[in-house]
C-alpha cells in the first residue's frame, strides 16, 4: 500500500532525489540529445515571441533544474532572467554553465514577487512534480504581466498514460538509466522517494492537456496553443538502445503524443 502522500511529502521527495542525481540528470534524461535541443529551439525561435522582445523583458525560468531552458534565453544585453529551483544541487549546476540570471532558491507555490512582474513566464517539466499542480499555476500567473506569455514544458500527455499504464512500470523498472539507479544508491535516497518526485507520472496518470488548457483559460489567458511531441522519448530511447530512433519515428502523434507542452498568452 503506497503512502498516503501530500505537498510537504513531495516536495520533499523531490528535492532528496533531485539533489542525488543532479551530477548525471542531464546525460541520464537525454536533454542533450540534438535532436531534442533542437526542437526547443525551434519554439523558441519561432513560437515563443522572446527573441523578439525587448532586451528589457523579465523572464522567470521556475524549477530550473540544471538549467536546460537557460540556453535559450542567452541574448547580448539581456539582464533580468530569473532562474529558480528547489533544489540545491540543480541549483548549482545550472549557475555553473549559465552564469548570467538572477539564481534564487524558491518554491512555485510561493514566488517573492509583487503581481505582475514577470513578461514570460518559463517552466520546463515542473508542473507533474508537484502534488497540486494547479495551485502552482495560480502563482505563476499572478506573476504575469498582462500581455504576458507562460511556457508549460514536457508534461505527461494522461491520454497516453491512461493507456499504456503497464508499460510505463515496466520501463521504469527494467529500462530505467543505470546512472539514475547509481546515484539514487549513492545518495542514500529513500525507495520511493524517486517515484513519489515524479508524482504525477506514477501516482496519477499524468497531466490532462485539456484540464490544464482550461485552467489556464480561467487564470486568464485570451489564447493557449497546446503542441504534442515524441522527441523526448524517442531521445530516451535511443539513448539505451544505442539506435537512433529520433530519424526514424514521428517527433508527434498528435493527442497520441507521449508528452505535450503549452503557451498560453495574457
Amino acid at each position: 500500500m503506497k503512502e498516503q502522500l501530500d505537498r510537504e511529502k513531495v516536495k520533499a521527495a523531490n528535492i532528496n532525489y533531485h539533489d542525488s542525481v543532479a551530477q548525471c540528470y542531464d546525460e541520464a534524461n537525454t536533454l542533450e540529445h540534438p535532436k531534442f535541443i533542437q526542437s526547443y529551439k525551434n519554439i523558441f525561435d519561432n513560437i515563443l515571441p522572446i527573441k523578439s522582445s525587448s532586451s528589457e523583458s523579465v523572464i522567470l525560468d521556475i524549477g530550473c533544474g540544471t538549467g536546460f531552458l537557460l540556453q535559450f534565453l542567452e541574448q547580448p544585453g539581456r539582464k533580468k532572467v530569473f532562474a529558480s529551483d528547489i533544489t540545491p544541487n540543480m541549483l548549482k549546476i545550472a549557475s555553473s554553465k549559465y552564469t548570467s540570471p538572477n539564481y534564487f532558491r524558491g518554491d512555485s507555490y510561493s514566488l517573492p514577487f509583487k503581481d505582475k512582474t514577470f513578461d514570460f513566464v518559463l517552466c520546463n517539466a515542473l508542473l507533474h512534480h508537484l502534488y497540486d499542480w494547479e495551485s502552482a499555476l495560480v502563482e505563476l500567473t499572478r506573476v504575469l504581466k498582462h500581455g504576458g506569455t507562460l511556457f508549460v514544458g514536457c508534461e505527461p500527455n494522461s491520454y497516453v498514460y491512461k493507456l499504456f499504464n503497464p508499460l510505463r512500470k515496466f520501463y521504469h523498472k527494467f529500462v530505467r538509466d543505470k546512472r539514475i539507479k547509481s546515484a539514487i544508491e549513492a545518495g542514500g535516497v529513500k525507495a520511493d522517494d524517486e517515484e513519489i518526485a515524479e508524482f504525477h507520472r506514477f501516482y496519477r496518470d499524468g497531466i490532462d492537456p485539456h484540464t490544464l488548457s482550461s485552467i489556464l483559460y480561467r487564470l486568464g489567458a485570451s489564447k493557449v496553443d497546446t503542441l504534442y511531441t515524441n522527441i523526448g522519448m524517442w531521445a530516451n530511447l535511443a539513448d539505451r538502445t544505442k539506435i537512433d530512433l529520433v530519424k526514424f519515428l514521428p517527433s508527434s502523434l498528435g493527442t497520441l503524443s507521449v508528452s505535450f507542452h503549452c503557451i498560453a498568452h495574457f
